[in-house]
């Protein structure tokens, strides 16, 4: 098969190129957006393109035909979107920008005509496709319609760029093993679309599904039904499967709406109780936020052991009012004693202004992860056919965060499993695991205090880019965080 690429004209100008995309992929089924610009399409559409912009340069770019199967299974919307598998392409595609003309890999073609004869049609209108639609969910917020291109980019960068969170996965592929421990973290949300395109591979590796999850809004005479109806648990569980590619992932329905009723909080401490003592799940993620405190929650909370001596880590949203409120204290339960606090911060590492707190008590407790401008998955159905938004909110930090701590267990079982020393059991423990986050993963710059939050460098530990810091020197320095507890 034959993939084309060309540049964008520019990033102020990509709604005008996604008018196009989603007006032609009708017609001929296969389009992306390559995150720093470039356009990845079919040959037809390269030409309509090419032709509309008035661009006399495309390239094409021989890739194998399984390559690009693996890559786009199917066509069962709209725009084909490498989603998640664009990695996979560009091991087989080197950039455009490095293009050498000798390249037998290349094909560059200045007339459009000769190389396809056959296509000549062009399209004169398109409508504007929409990415940023829908309402406000849980504690986050739609990333807003005017955002900066350059917030979005660096915000998809987080996940794509070799100086940052493939800079973890890096580390993590030279030392993964088949067969190994899984860390299970439980998700107390709004359901899940296990439909959804993004999470395939998740379903198939058997880490998400309808097995591994329960309906606890629904009636004793209803069946069970995981169906996400707002997209918010869906958008959580997908930050935090990108974040923590091997975890397995529960999935505790306690809404189906945006606002709580008065059952949720009974629900959320039935789902506690589930995921601790059915599930045995590592680590409870919760991208939800009361401003009281709820006597129900609570009770789960301190009782969250039961008669199991093994520790699970909370992680709880701190709340998207500070800026519109005021409020200086994180809302409940981020602000519990057992429960890390998430916040959020921008992809520059700067405090969100909608953030709550930290309380000044549990200022040591209360981190900060990239929060704003985060591109998800999202039900098509909810969001006019598109399977992509972009949104902000401690909600959506909060899953990013667990995935963090999730990929620490996962050492630490890696750890274990090769007989390591000393031994890293600590680090599975809240304390412990604040440790890690103050003693490895924060800058070494004293304005992150000063703002009154801790952003988290999850690559100063995991650097999958240096050669010096291998699997023993990873485990040396959790080891030395821990021995100072």
């Amino acid at each position: 098969m034959i993939v084309y690429a060309f540049p964008s004209i520019s990033h102020k100008d990509m709604g005008r190129e996604h008018e196009y995309i989603d007006a032609l992929a009708d017609h001929h089924g296969q389009a992306t957006m390559y995150e720093i610009g470039f356009l990845w399409v079919a040959p037809e559409m390269a030409v309509l393109l090419a032709q509309d912009y008035d661009m006399q340069n495309i390239v094409a770019a021989i890739i194998s035909p399984l390559t690009c199967w693996r890559i786009m299974p199917h066509q069962t919307f709209s725009v084909i979107i490498f989603w998640d598998e664009e990695e996979n392409l560009r091991a087989y595609v080197p950039d455009p920008q490095s293009m050498n003309g000798d390249d037998p890999g290349y094909i560059e073609a200045t007339n459009l005509s000769e190389l396809f004869p056959t296509c000549k049609k062009t399209l004169s209108s398109a409508y504007q496709q929409e990415r940023n639609l829908g309402t406000t969910l849980f504690d986050y917020q739609n990333a807003s319609a005017g955002a900066d291109d350059q917030a979005n980019i660096g915000a998809d960068n987080f996940f794509t760029d070799d100086h940052h969170m493939k800079r973890v996965q890096s580390f993590f592929s030279t030392i993964r093993r088949p067969h190994q421990r899984r860390v299970k973290i439980a998700v107390l949300d709004t359901g899940l679309d296990i439909n959804h395109p993004l999470l395939q591979k998740f379903v198939r590796s058997k880490q998400i599904g309808e097995e591994l999850g329960r309906d606890f809004t629904m009636h004793p005479l209803d069946e069970p039904d995981l169906k996400d109806n707002t997209g918010h648990g869906t958008a959580c569980t997908h930050l935090l499967l990108k974040t923590c590619p091997t975890a397995v992932v529960y999935t505790a329905k306690i809404s189906n709406q945006s606002t709580f009723d008065e059952k949720t909080a009974e629900r959320i401490s039935e789902a506690i109780q589930t995921a601790i003592t059915e599930w045995e799940v590592d680590i409870i993620s919760m991208s939800l936020s009361y401003e009281f405190d709820v006597e129900i929650i609570d009770e789960a909370l301190k009782n969250c052991q039961g008669d199991k001596k093994r520790p699970v880590l909370f992680f709880a949203a701190s709340g998207n009012f500070g800026k519109d409120k005021g409020e200086h204290s994180a809302g409940f339960p981020a602000r519990h004693e057992n429960v890390i606090c998430a916040s959020s911060s921008t992809y520059k590492g700067n405090k969100s202004d909608f953030n709550q707190g930290p309380d000044d008590m549990n200022r040591w407790k209360n981190f900060s992860i990239i929060g704003e401008n985060l591109c998800v998955a999202f039900p098509a159905g909810l969001n006019r056919e598109n399977y992509e938004k972009r949104v902000s909110g401690t909600s959506m930090a909060t899953p990013i965060m667990a995935g963090i701590a999730a990929l620490v267990l996962e050492f630490c079982n890696i750890w274990k499993e090769r007989g390591g020393r000393p031994t890293l059991e600590k680090a599975a423990t809240m304390d412990g695991m604040l440790q890690i986050f103050r003693e490895c993963m924060l800058s070494k710059s004293n304005f992150s205090y000063q703002q009154g939050r801790l952003n988290l460098y999850p690559w100063y530990l995991f650097d999958g880019s240096s050669y010096t810091c291998d699997y023993a020197s990873v485990g040396n320095h959790i080891a030395e965080a821990l021995r100072r507890l």
